[in-house]
């Protein structure tokens, strides 16, 4: 019961001090500063993440291969692409200088090297 009390208290906390807290759900996270970025993948693809969490994924020539929104919702990638209409998680491993990213429906990955800020 007490249990019950202090979910209830914690929830109308919450509820009333909504002014203070950021934009996002309770499992939605901020963007890792480190993910912010230029990546470029064994493929010679470049994928350049805003601090926005918007997206742009390239081949060698500059050529839009995929773009959209990135979030982090409960420790996965949320991926909202606006080229095509698409909307999927995916997991990831996020190091200091490689960002590890399973491929949409496919149980392969991109490896990712961060080339520049």
């Amino acid at each position: 019961m007490k249990k019950i009390c202090y979910l209830l208290l914690f929830v109308s906390t919450l509820s009333t001090s909504q002014e203070s807290v950021p934009n996002f759900s309770l499992s939605e996270m901020p963007m890792p500063q480190n993910l912010v970025g230029v990546w470029r993948n064994g493929d010679n693809e470049f994928l350049i993440v805003q601090p926005t969490g918007s997206f742009i994924r390239t081949n060698s020539k500059r050529r839009a291969l995929a773009s959209g929104q990135i979030s982090l919702i409960d420790g996965k990638l949320q991926v909202v692409r606006t080229d095509i209409e698409d909307e999927y998680q995916l997991k990831y491993f996020l190091g200091n200088e490689t960002f590890t990213v399973a491929k949409p429906r496919s149980d392969q990955a991109w490896l990712f090297f961060k080339v520049g800020n």
